[in-house]
């Protein structure tokens, strides 16, 4: 499903306009995690 929205995408914008969504979907994912708790974890917590 993921590649026919992708074909979509080149078909509709070009390769150049797909090319500026995957990079801006990245750096979105990148953004994201750096301002979640993760990165500040030292260890992970038993469950016990």
């Amino acid at each position: 499903m993921l590649a026919t929205l992708c074909v979509a995408l080149g078909t509709a914008l070009g390769v150049r306009g797909g090319l500026w969504i995957a990079t801006v979907g990245a750096t979105a994912g990148v953004l994201w995690l750096l301002t979640s708790p993760i990165p500040r974890l030292r260890r992970i917590q038993d469950g016990h």
